[in-house]
């Protein structure tokens, strides 16, 4: 995600606004639960999970940072995962 976030659309390119949801990418629209599976799906989803501070790093220190807090939270399951708060 980090290396082709270019790629990805951001729901503050819409708008010269800034808004509190400018980092945070837009979620394709599908019809089929199967799409919910797939990598890219669940990529923007955890993706936009993360705190703003994360957002904004290089590839390199984004993947550093995704471990470190991969390693301090367990997470079992990716319910876990977006349940939890991130409030730094």
């Amino acid at each position: 995600m980090a290396k082709n976030i270019k790629n990805y659309k951001r729901l503050g390119d819409n708008h010269p606004y800034d808004t509190r949801n400018i980092n945070t990418l837009e979620i394709p629209r599908h019809r089929t639960s199967k799409f919910e599976k797939c990598p890219k799906y669940k990529g923007i989803i955890f993706y936009n999970k993360l705190p703003d501070e994360y957002k904004n790093l290089s590839a390199s220190k984004f993947k550093v940072k995704i471990k470190k807090l991969l390693l301090t939270h367990c997470f079992y399951s990716e319910e876990e995962f977006l349940l939890h708060d991130f409030a730094l």
